[in-house]
């Protein structure tokens, strides 16, 4: 459905032209029917990469597509929802008046329009501010709005850069429901975000992007505990003022979990004791020692280092 083909780009920043090679030979594929997450700090090449499928700004070199048709051409987006990482609205118009608005960019009847526009804003939970000018909307109403717009033309494929921003809890729970909903009625969705917690409930593939180069892919199933043989544990502990941390890290991988507790893999349980000694003599309070499950969190860490 989505397919990147060796795509590089270059910007030429500063007051003497300097050419910045942004993505690196780009090569990915997004199936039909699946949740693809994107991933990746600032600046690593998420936004652009969307962008260049969208058109809005031309690769260097590559190619790209949706549905087989390369994105320089105007029906390859025909079928696509898009919603992009700050989007811009009309602050006079209402809820109810944007989304009809939108509905004519894609020449919808007036009663499709009117219906479609009373379903999405019931969908997102802005039925009550439907009346209300964009301007008076929160951050959160805001992003609600733009899913609902990305949705008025009943897309095959979602295309979604930082959907989950600006939410509470239950926005976010209520935003995720509605993408597995998506994807359950065989919705193809490509989308970044920062929220890897949530992320990780409803992806069925990741590709993590760092300096513009894809350093990691596939299913999560696949790449979460790849290379667990079963018998990793975690050690979950509390530190004292005087605790040197760098003995820690050279036990096996940390984690900070808050200010002064720490989880630490060890990579074979037979290993358990010797380490657990070493840190009990730095003064280490143990906490817990459970079975390792690796989370999309510690994938995304420990590939960016």
């Amino acid at each position: 459905m989505v397919e990147l083909i060796e795509i590089r780009k270059e910007f030429s920043t500063g007051f003497i032209p300097r050419k910045t090679e942004v993505l690196k030979g780009l090569t990915f594929k997004v199936e039909k029917g699946e949740v693809f997450g994107y991933l990746g700090p600032n600046g690593a090449g998420k936004t652009t990469t969307i962008k260049i499928l969208m058109n809005l700004i031309d690769a260097s070199s590559g190619s790209a597509s949706i549905n087989g048709i390369d994105v320089n051409k105007t029906v390859a987006r025909s079928t696509v929802g898009y919603l992009p990482e700050q989007p811009y609205f009309y602050h006079y118009l209402t809820g109810f008046e944007f989304l009809d608005y939108i509905g004519t960019l894609f020449k919808l009847s007036e009663n499709k329009r009117k219906m479609k526009a009373e379903e999405l804003l019931e969908q997102v939970g802005l039925k009550d501010a439907k009346d209300k000018p964009l301007g008076k909307y929160s951050r959160g109403m805001l992003q609600r709005i733009g899913i609902a717009q990305a949705l008025i033309n009943d897309p095959d494929i979602l295309i979604l850069d930082e959907p989950l921003s600006g939410l509470d809890p239950v926005g976010r729970k209520e935003i995720i429901d509605l993408i597995i909903e998506r994807k359950f009625l065989g919705n193809t969705i490509f989308f970044c975000s920062h929220i890897l917690a949530d992320t990780e409930q409803f992806c069925d593939r990741v590709g993590i992007i760092q300096k513009g180069r894809l350093i990691a892919e596939g299913k999560l199933s696949e790449i979460l505990n790849k290379d667990d043989s079963g018998k990793n544990i975690e050690i979950v502990f509390n530190t004292e003022e005087n605790f040197d941390i760098s003995v820690a890290e050279k036990l096996g991988y940390l984690r900070k979990i808050s200010n002064s507790m720490y989880g630490l893999k060890v990579d074979h349980v037979d290993n358990a004791n010797e380490v657990l000694q070493k840190l009990m003599a730095s003064n280490a309070k143990i906490h817990t020692v459970k079975r390792y499950k690796q989370s999309l969190e510690d994938l995304f860490l420990e590939t960016i280092k």
